[in-house]
């Protein structure tokens, strides 16, 4: 499988993280987020980083699931602006030209 030059990450856990460590989700601010992220209560990360409390608590999962495609993909992840719907609209727009 060829290795992308860029990958980008949507939506929920990837907004919030960007939050947390920044627009680039590598190795290093994965780890750190899953350090702060274990190493607090869900409600003080939910108040630090201005999340909702429910999202500050399946973030953990989040960044594990997100680390996990970019090892697969090979390359650090960009957080984009938007998320699936768009990239799905997108899709059938381009789809339809």
């Amino acid at each position: 499988m060829p290795t992308p030059e860029h990958g980008l990450a949507v939506a929920g856990s990837a907004t919030n993280l960007r939050r947390m460590v920044g627009p680039l989700l590598d190795e290093e601010t994965l780890a750190r987020a899953l350090r702060l992220l274990v190493g607090s209560p869900s409600e003080q990360i939910a108040r630090q980083f201005q999340l909702e409390p429910t999202r500050a608590r399946l973030l953990p999962a989040g960044a594990l699931i997100i680390q996990a495609s970019m090892e697969r993909l090979g390359t650090p992840l960009w957080v984009g602006r938007g998320g699936i719907r768009q990239g799905v609209a997108l899709d059938i727009v381009s789809a339809l030209r």
